[in-house]
């Protein structure tokens, strides 16, 4: 169950960005929009963000960094990064670990309904592909056994019509198998997304993307560990005729 792993982390990530700001406390020295000072606490992120197009800046060309963040909004962000770490064109910077005291949130359900701001996604995304991005072996030439896990889901469609601004994005993660029939982004729309959907989106996209990303690895008859592993083939050693 290799993706899961993944997925276990992402709600204390998400949680610790949207409760508190001291889980990414740095400084950008690179070139920041206009209205983000450069001492500000998601800087960095916000630098890195915007920089590789996960998180494009305003019509007015500011950030606006407390404005919520709308699902329609979220899917777009979530399916450029993942096409930057699927693609290995994610710039990778330092990990830096969210604090124990921060963490500690997640004993709390406050979080959950929190509505997030641009802020927090732009330091959510951007610790998430460190992380991810620092952790993922990429599979080796030749590799047979990547993307067989059983799993991400298939079959699913973006809930939304051909023309909407979300559906490029929506087919994207509904092809590769990074969101799940049931999520709410699914349906992207003009509703501000909560930290707990977030954590979810992005717990999906990484199932998806570790797929992608890692060999399953079979057994002797070709089984997958997470599907037929302990069953025989028709026809293999052990199995029925």
């Amino acid at each position: 169950m290799r993706a899961i792993a993944v997925g276990q982390i992402l709600p204390t990530l998400v949680a610790a960005v949207t409760i508190t700001a001291c889980a990414c406390c740095c400084c950008a020295k690179a070139q920041l929009p206009s209205d983000v000072r450069s001492n500000h606490w998601a800087a960095t992120a916000v630098q890195q963000t915007v920089k590789l197009g996960i998180i494009p800046l305003q019509s007015d060309h500011q950030f606006h960094g407390e404005a919520h963040v709308t699902r329609t909004e979220a899917v777009n962000a979530l399916a450029a990064l993942a096409r930057q770490l699927l693609a290995g064109s994610w710039q990778v910077q330092k990990s830096e670990p969210v604090p124990e005291k921060v963490a500690a949130t997640m004993q709390q359900d406050a979080w959950k309904n929190k509505q997030v701001t641009r802020y927090e996604l732009s330091s959510v995304l951007s610790r998430f592909g460190n992380y991810f991005a620092h952790a993922v072996t990429r599979p080796k030439p030749g590799s047979t056994d990547v993307g067989r896990s059983a799993i991400p889901p298939k079959g699913v469609s973006p809930g939304v019509p051909t023309t909407h601004p979300a559906y490029t994005a929506l087919k994207f993660l509904t092809d590769n198998r990074m969101i799940h029939a049931d999520s709410p982004l699914l349906h992207a729309d003009t509703t501000f997304v909560k930290a707990s959907e977030l954590s979810l989106g992005l717990a999906e996209m990484a199932s998806g993307l570790t797929d992608k990303l890692t060999e399953l690895g079979l057994d002797a008859d070709g089984n997958t560990p997470d599907n037929s592993f302990h069953s025989k083939k028709p026809g293999s050693a052990g199995g029925k005729q």
